[in-house]
């Protein structure tokens, strides 16, 4: 035992340089690049298919669907392919430290990339299946771990708990798991290292492990649960730091969807990290027990030859700039798409349309005089997903920010907006009957607002509200507005008159539209020309966001303050709430994917309840 540990060490330690910087690049390009191609993929699979969404509605269908399984299946042989690269990366490694021999990362990239493309032979495609079996239960320390504090969709879990040939089929995957290691173990060295077929690799595999069946097992569970205390370790600390510089600079004024954020980018970090290390270091324990027992049966070692990298020609000095290049690089795409992650741009959940936004009521309300650029820019600043705004059009034609259709409650002046012209509008005040600290904000123009989202990447909801004196141009108007600054993307158009929306689509058909009503009843589908329904939280159930998203559409939750109606919406997974406090909804939102002791944990820390 002496000997298999010393054998351990050496092998990782003999090439660490090449295995470390291999690694770090493989990951960091596997989480910039691959991770989001596999989620753009999937998506496009989904619309091939003629689905926009999963939800229990149509995920029978989904999964019966021939087109979806064929172009299913192609997905996962590739992520199989691509996971067999940093396998045969990591033995190559191993081999080449058994034999005393220094490689080089050219060397070892060369090597991956051949022998994963041996998949692709007729011979060889079941190590595939074999693969997306072994990969997770070689991250399932960390797999637990990040579970442990990402609450799982409520909608997965209760599609396996209502539909029982789900569950024995989640039952038989993982007896194969365990048939896989017991028996194939090895297989992968023999297929990397001796090169030969898979089906060969196993027959070998099962006699190699004979009378050691539950070694491997053993240690691949030791490894498990070492990496499962170091991330319960580090993310326990860290959390701890980051709450206590939050409540170093309370007084600050940082808002809490900030920290919330930092919280959330940190164990995203920290899983992607701590998980780069797991699928080599566990093939380090198989590869040096493959030697292990190859000595202790008598069998002959076969070694691996290491081709020359194509770049040989070019200078030491030239390889490392390139590597550093590629890290950088790798460091950039990987950092944009965790932050992604953690803000809800990108998710991992495939549930209706995505992640629940989070729209500041005209502007982030609750802290700033409502409609203004102040109540804009705050919200930004809070981290809102989109901003929600009204607009109204003024006797000279021009476009303003402003909810009622008088302006006495925002500036204490009982005049109609329609009968005022905007050099009249200017002179107005729209903060100090917030408060004295916003005296001197005006009533904002539309151009304003759809410029600072144009340079702060805001998203913006815009409530289109006709008055009826001489506006019957305001929807060729707002559109124009959107088109002049290039936020067509970025941009619904909403209103409670169903008639705008038609409008709007008459102007540009592309524009995304919302038809906001308090009350949702009958049939939807007699309203083509909106992509989305705006609807009073009171009204919105599941089943109506299941119906909304079976057509292809979206859901917004409008005004919600409290807890309580907040964390309905967000189990009834909306696509928006549309909040006058950002921060606090931010908040429950992130209680929401993190687990309930994750939680306690991070209000304990604070000393809130």
């Amino acid at each position: 035992m002496k000997n298999f540990f010393r054998r351990l060490w050496h092998n990782f330690r003999f090439n660490f340089g090449t295995l470390i910087t291999f690694e770090l690049l493989y990951k960091l390009f596997t989480i910039g690049v691959i991770s989001p191609a596999i989620r753009m993929a999937f998506q496009g699979i989904l619309k091939l298919s003629g689905y926009s969404y999963i939800t229990g509605d149509n995920l029978g269908e989904l999964v019966t669907n021939p087109l979806t399984i064929v172009l299913t299946l192609a997905l996962l042989l590739g992520m199989a392919v691509y996971s067999m690269i940093d396998i045969s990366a990591a033995i190559f490694i191993y081999d080449r430290a058994e034999e005393e021999k220094k490689t080089t990362l050219g060397q070892t990239l060369r090597f991956s990339l051949k022998n994963s493309a041996r998949i692709f032979s007729r011979h060889n495609m079941l190590i595939a299946l074999v693969m997306l079996f072994m990969i997770p239960f070689l991250n399932i320390g960390v797999g637990l771990s990040f579970v442990g504090t990402v609450r799982l969709p409520d909608f997965w879990v209760r599609y396996i708990r209502n539909h029982l040939w789900v569950g024995i089929l989640v039952g038989m995957g993982i007896l194969l798991m365990v048939y896989f290691i017991l028996h194939w173990l090895y297989s992968f060295s023999y297929f990397t290292l001796e090169q030969k077929r898979f089906r060969l690799s196993r027959r070998f595999s099962r006699i190699l492990s004979k009378e050691n069946e539950w070694a491997g097992v053993v240690a691949l569970l030791i490894v498990q649960g070492i990496f499962w205390l170091i991330y319960q370790a580090i993310s326990k600390i860290g959390v701890l730091i980051i709450v206590l510089v939050e409540k170093a600079v309370e007084h600050a004024s940082i808002p809490g969807a900030v920290f919330y954020s930092v919280i959330t980018v940190f164990l995203c970090a920290l899983a992607l990290f701590v998980s780069a290390f797991v699928v080599p270091v566990s093939f380090l324990v198989i590869t040096t027990l493959f030697y292990h027992f190859k000595d202790k049966k008598g069998f002959p070692i076969i070694h691996v030859k290491a081709q020359e990298p194509y770049i040989r020609r070019f200078s030491g000095r030239f390889k490392r700039n390139l590597t550093g290049a590629l890290l950088a690089v790798s460091i950039v795409l990987s950092s944009v798409y965790i932050y992604g992650l953690s803000t809800g741009r990108y998710s991992l959940n495939v549930e209706g349309n995505g992640n629940i936004a989070v729209t500041a009521h005209r502007g982030a309300s609750q802290y700033y005089p409502e409609n203004t650029m102040a109540a804009f820019r705050g919200a930004f600043m809070q981290g809102a997903d989109v901003v929600e705004l009204d607009v109204r059009e003024t006797r000279d034609g021009q476009l303003v920010v402003l909810h009622d259709d008088n302006v006495k409650r925002v500036t204490g002046v009982d005049r109609d907006i329609w009968a005022m012209t905007y050099d009249e509008v200017k002179e107005l005040d729209a903060g100090a009957g917030f408060s004295e600290k916003y005296a001197g904000e005006q009533i904002p123009l539309l151009s304003d607002v759809v410029r600072f989202g144009r340079f702060s990447g805001i998203k913006l909801n815009i409530e289109i509200k006709p008055t009826g004196h001489g506006d019957d141009d305001i929807v060729l108007k707002t559109v124009s507005t959107v088109k002049q600054y290039g936020m067509e993307n970025n941009v619904v158009i909403s209103s409670m008159d169903y008639t705008v929306l038609s409008e709007t689509k008459k102007a540009d058909p592309d524009l995304k539209t919302a038809y906001i009503t308090s009350i949702a009843y009958g049939d939807l589908s007699k309203f083509p020309d909106a992509d989305a329904f705006s609807i009073e939280a009171s009204s919105v159930t599941r089943n109506l966001v299941h119906y909304v998203h079976k057509g292809g559409g979206e859901l917004y939750a409008w005004t919600v303050n409290d807890e309580t109606r907040a964390e309905d919406m967000i189990a009834d997974g909306v696509d928006s709430i549309i909040t006058d406090d950002v921060p606090k909804v931010k908040g429950y939102i992130y209680d929401s994917r993190s687990s309930a002791w994750y939680g306690q944990f991070v209000r304990t820390l604070l000393g809130r309840q």
